[in-house]
């Protein structure tokens, strides 16, 4: 098939895979040929079954948020890894990775440990983000197994087995993820309209869920009903006597109240 039918995004995409190498330009090229002319008959991998998936994957006593919410990733996994399966023509060889949800406190929303072949998922996020989170983070964590497949088949070369490289870029938004190195988490706002119109259980759930980040120490300056939250770092410089903050507005010495409060989405309710 020639070039020529390609779209604009498809063109961007092998003219940055030639950047790589011959052998993934080829295999990109291919791709785009897939992508425009779908396999009538997509082969599947038979040991890859929702049915089996979810029993694989048990989500008893998670409570009801999190265990609908877990589903429907592993949903999305499934049809992300089906999506490979037909744009890059893998076959058994390319294995569905095992799956685990956390809940502890961390900077990433997901991960790829290639030592293990498990994708990671931090569950608190995925019911706070819901379909955004579906749409671009399950994409985003499935091009890296992607990724590191291509590597060890030598289709890449090392540099680009992981990271988030023009190779990532070009599997992730094949992948229908935006490609971009990190997620951007709702804005304070955003999250508070959604809360609002959300029912009473699942802001419960997103409370107990809720990773700790700290404190707010609370202060205030000569200003009428105003006051304002330092973190830690601030807070800490004041009480040793390093550094003093004031006040945009009245341009007063801000004073510490003494009120302490855990920094948390729900510091409105």
């Amino acid at each position: 098939m020639s070039t020529e039918n390609f779209t604009p995004q498809m063109q961007k995409w092998l003219t940055n895979a030639q950047k790589v190498s011959q052998k993934f330009a080829t295999f990109v090229r291919q791709a785009c040929e897939r992508k425009l002319n779908p396999p009538t008959k997509p082969w599947r991998n038979k040991e890859v079954v929702l049915v089996k998936l979810l029993q694989e994957y048990p989500v008893k006593d998670q409570g009801v948020h999190v265990a609908h919410w877990q589903q429907k990733v592993i949903k999305k996994c499934l049809e992300v890894y089906n999506l490979a399966l037909d744009l890059f023509a893998f076959r058994q060889e390319f294995t569905f990775p095992k799956i685990e949800f956390h809940k502890h406190h961390t900077r990433s929303v997901g991960w790829f440990c290639p030592g293990d072949h498990t994708l990671s998922f931090h569950i608190f996020t995925i019911i706070l983000e819901q379909q955004r989170y579906l749409d671009d983070v399950v994409p985003h964590e499935m091009a890296h197994v992607v990724q590191h497949y291509l590597y060890r088949e030598k289709i890449i070369p090392r540099k680009y087995a992981s990271g988030h490289d023009l190779v990532f870029q070009i599997l992730a938004q094949m992948l229908g993820s935006t490609g971009k190195a990190t997620f951007q988490i709702s804005q304070e706002e955003q999250i508070s309209q959604r809360l609002q119109s959300q029912q009473a259980s699942l802001r419960q759930t997103l409370k107990n869920l809720e990773p700790k980040k700290g404190n707010y120490y609370h202060y205030h300056c000569a200003c009428a009903n105003k006051e304002h939250k330092l973190k830690i770092i601030r807070h800490n410089n004041i009480q040793k006597g390093k550094r003093q903050y004031i006040c945009l507005k009245c341009k007063q010495t801000l004073k510490f109240t003494g009120q302490v409060t855990p920094i948390s989405i729900f510091t409105s309710e």
